[in-house]
């Protein structure tokens, strides 16, 4: 017995349904991974602080659009503080001041009061990465923040800190 198969020639109307569906599932897919799809205009962010830069070999941040965005456990292994996991959260505590960070949520709980951010945290390959400029004003207070969005780069300067008494 032969079997004979026979291929139909598609139009591209007929197509469009089919790259639709494609698209969707790809979507989905990485929605399930837990992390969303690098954007083509984030550019890498290098960062300093007191002058030194924080990696040598990779960027730790992004410029998506005109916000600088840095990776959460960077920061804060950066200012010594502690990193919590739990579900889409992350909780940074740094000396007395501790923030809550939900992956695509603009609104985050500092020091257990909840504030808007400027754009939402998201999450890249496992990372999450939160507004560099919100995060300094409202977890490091005093440190000063420079961004040159121009060269993708920001640097930061920690107040002194205190000398332990004798």
């Amino acid at each position: 017995i032969a079997r004979l198969t026979v291929f139909r020639a598609t139009t591209a109307a007929e197509d469009k349904p089919m790259m639709r569906s494609q698209a969707f599932v790809a979507f989905i897919v990485l929605a399930m991974l837990g992390g969303t799809p690098a954007n083509a205009a984030d550019r890498p962010l290098r960062l300093s602080i007191d002058g030194r830069p924080v990696s040598r070999d990779t960027a730790v941040g992004k410029m998506r659009g005109n916000v600088a965005y840095a990776d959460l456990v960077v920061l804060v292994r950066v200012f010594g503080g502690l990193v919590s996991i739990r579900g889409t959260g992350m909780t940074a505590t740094i000396g007395s001041h501790s923030a809550r960070f939900h992956t695509n949520e603009t609104k985050a709980k500092i020091d257990g009061i909840n504030m808007t951010m400027p754009s939402a945290a998201f999450k890249e390959d496992g990372d999450l990465y939160v507004p560099l400029a919100f995060f300094v004003k409202n977890v490091v207070p005093g440190t000063t923040l420079r961004i040159d969005r121009a060269n993708g780069r920001a640097s930061l300067h920690a107040p002194p800190q205190p000398s332990p008494s004798p």
